[in-house]
Order: structure tokens, then C-alpha cells, then sequence
């Protein structure tokens, strides 16, 4: 199973570019800003990214499957296993995306 892909737009990949080279600072206090702003950077894109279909929101889910409970864990894993050729109802895809965010806040 293949992991989401992060499409990032030029203003946001300039961001994370700059933010990267402050982790080679001797200074604990930029590396951690630094870090903490690629993060919020990266999480952004990915919750609001147009681009990830439920496919994708899937197999990232059901690749993070150890932190969710049975109830989530069983959602997912019957869409990521889905036939490729079927369409997530609009509920279902909320779900997913609900899942989605709440693992990458670390919510879940």
C-alpha cells in the first residue's frame, strides 16, 4: 500500500525549504521552531489539500493502524481494501477525513 503523496503550492514548499535549513542551527531553540513550523506547514496542506482522495486518506489511516481503536481501525481497513473502481459515499469520506485529522494532531 503506497503512502499519501503531499502536494505542497510554491508559497508553502518555499516555507518548508527555509524552515528545513534551520534545523542545522546550533541553537536548540530555532531547531525546535523550526520543526514545529514544517509541521504545522505540512499538516495544513495535508488537511486541506483537495488533491487527497479518499484513497489516499485511507491508506494513510490504515498505515497509522495501531493508534486507532477497533471501531476506526475496521472503517478504515474496509476502505482501504475496497475495490478501486468504487466511490466513497460523502459520509464515508468525512470519516476518513475526520480520522485522518485527528491522527496527524496526534488526537487519536
Amino acid at each position: 500500500m503506497n503512502a499519501p503523496v503531499l502536494r505542497l503550492n510554491a508559497a508553502n514548499s518555499r516555507k518548508v525549504i527555509a524552515a528545513a535549513r534551520l534545523l542545522d542551527s546550533d541553537k536548540p531553540g530555532e531547531v525546535l521552531a523550526s520543526a514545529r513550523g514544517m509541521g504545522r506547514i505540512i499538516l495544513a496542506s495535508l488537511g486541506n489539500s483537495d488533491d487527497r482522495n479518499w484513497q489516499e486518506l485511507a491508506g494513510y489511516c490504515a498505515c497509522r493502524r495501531r493508534e486507532l481503536d477497533a471501531r476506526d481501525w475496521l472503517f478504515v481497513c474496509d476502505m482501504a481494501f475496497a475495490k478501486k473502481n468504487l466511490r466513497a459515499t460523502p459520509e464515508q469520506e468525512n470519516r476518513l477525513r475526520s480520522i485522518a485529522t485527528r491522527l496527524e494532531a496526534g488526537e487519536i
